[in-house]
């Protein structure tokens, strides 16, 4: 048995057979390890792209509520109100700003706010909120909203009223 053993009919084919062993364990190892990374990397890929699309809607729906914002605020019913602060001027632009809002499902309350964050009306029936800042009440949004210093339409307003007279 040990004269077979040591043949070259029966050692040639065993050293191919682990050879061919050993480099089938090394292949499929390979190629786990491959596919395993490719896998790692397309699940990154697809939560990155998630991720920049998610961004991409939320800056969108920002941007598109600070351009209604701003055509809020250029309304003749608000600009009315503005110049002449009486009761008359008030009710138009709570009952315009009202059905704006309505029909913007993103809104809660649409308001009037001064420069220093003071809300000279609101929208809003169920809570009172005039007379209250901003800057306390939510204080993130107003930090987001002052960084951004964009003039508004009562600053002008506010502007010709103190140079017409004379304050």
């Amino acid at each position: 048995m040990k004269n077979k053993f040591n043949s070259l009919t029966i050692q040639i084919p065993m050293a191919i057979n682990i050879f061919i062993t050993s480099l089938m364990f090394i292949s499929i190892f390979t190629l786990v390890s491959m596919s395993s990374k490719a896998i790692d990397k397309a699940t990154y890929d697809g939560f990155q792209t998630t991720v920049k699309g998610y961004t991409t809607f939320i800056n969108s729906w920002s941007e598109n509520q600070l351009v209604l914002a701003d055509t809020y605020s250029s309304l003749s019913f608000v600009i009315n109100y503005m110049i002449q602060r009486n009761v008359e001027a008030e009710a138009n632009m709570l009952t315009v700003l009202g059905l704006m809002g309505a029909k913007n499902q993103y809104v809660i309350s649409l308001s009037l706010v001064e420069k220093d964050s003071t809300i000279i009306n609101s929208s809003s029936k169920g809570d009172n909120i005039t007379g209250k800042k901003i800057s306390e009440l939510f204080p993130e949004l107003w930090q987001k909203f002052n960084n951004v210093k964009k003039p508004t339409l009562s600053d002008y307003i506010y502007i010709k009223i103190m140079t017409e007279d004379g304050l």
